[in-house]
């Protein structure tokens, strides 16, 4: 089976998220982020507000994507700003670009480093506009994968216990952390919950046993796709939330100066914190 037939299956947007693999016993696998010793489920999010999706019966409402632009800005933004902590509000679902713009201003005012022209107001504005866009297709995006690994996974009967995936993420975090402090500490940083975290690991552990399952069929890259192409027409997804794999998807609109992607914006904006920029060529496009 090839990688581009792989990739909805095992793609995870999230810098640091938790993956396979066995239990450990180091002492980070005891972790604090536990409720009433009972470590949260695996959940998309708040299930409030309009729904934007459905994935076959499954709804996806504005609340998760909401939750998951905050999420996945804050692992890029982390990511690419020397270890910070995204600004909250940065991004929202609805967006309020005026609170967006006195964050990144915010920001640039207490910049360690400060870098040379600042951007105006304008120039902020879209900025803020841009990143609404982006980081909302980025959320919308994992929300509908996960839940298409999921209606692939009940198709081809396989599953993970809870055991299994907490297990697994208690595997991943020991291999980074040291201590629950050390972990809890990331998190925080990272803007990420444990229910987060333990949603990657399930859908990364559901997506390997069913490439597994079909490798093992002998069906190729193009069982997968068909099985993928069999979902598709049961994802309906709102104008406005229309990404790969919703029915209304028809190819994605050329790359513009208008609408970078996501990881190109985010490394934009912590260049105005850090006065550094770790691909030129994307600060070079502000």
């Amino acid at each position: 089976m090839t990688a581009a037939a792989t990739v909805t299956l095992i793609a995870v947007s999230i810098s640091a998220c938790g993956g396979g693999g066995s239990a450990s016993g180091s002492s980070v696998a005891s972790t604090s982020s536990q409720t009433n010793g009972k470590p949260p489920a695996p959940s998309l999010g708040p299930a409030t507000g309009e729904v934007v999706a459905r994935v076959g019966s499954v709804p996806i409402t504005r609340g998760q994507i909401n939750h998951w632009m905050a999420t996945l800005a804050g692992g890029d933004y982390h990511e690419l700003s020397a270890g910070r902590t995204v600004p909250e509000g940065l991004v929202s679902d609805p967006p309020s670009y005026g609170r967006c713009v006195a964050r990144l201003e915010a920001v640039m005012a207490a910049a360690p480093i400060k870098t040379g022209a600042h951007p105006t107001g304008v120039q902020l504005l879209t900025k803020c506009r841009q990143l609404y866009r982006a980081i909302k297709a980025q959320a919308t995006e994992l929300l509908v994968t996960t839940e298409l690994v999921f209606g692939l996974a009940a198709d081809e009967g396989v599953a993970v216990s809870e055991a299994q995936v907490l297990a697994a993420y208690r595997h991943s975090n020991a291999e980074r952390f040291q201590t629950a402090a050390q972990l809890a500490s990331d998190q925080a940083a990272r803007r990420v919950s444990v229910s987060d975290e333990l949603l990657l690991t399930k859908k990364n552990l559901l997506a390997e046993k069913i490439v597994t399952k079909l490798k093992s069929q002998s069906v190729g890259p193009t069982g997968l796709a068909r099985a993928e192409a069999s979902w598709n027409a049961k994802i309906d997804c709102r104008p406005g939330y229309v990404v790969e794999h919703c029915k209304q998807f028809h190819g994605a609109p050329p790359p513009s100066p208008d609408s970078p992607p996501a990881t190109v914006l985010m490394e934009q904006v912590a260049a105005l914190v850090t006065g550094h920029c770790t691909y030129i060529a994307a600060c070079g496009k502000q």
